[in-house]
């Protein structure tokens, strides 16, 4: 999804972008293990 903002929001959105990712990675590394033990 693609938005084009303002200058003043770009860097807000880039921080939420940034959160994101880094939500999407840690809930990657606490599902897969979970993940593992239910096929175990």
């Amino acid at each position: 999804m693609f938005i084009l903002l303002r200058p003043k929001y770009r860097k807000v959105w880039a921080e939420v972008e940034v959160f994101i990712v880094n939500f999407d990675f840690f809930s990657i590394l606490l599902t897969n293990p979970l993940r593992y033990f239910v096929k175990a």
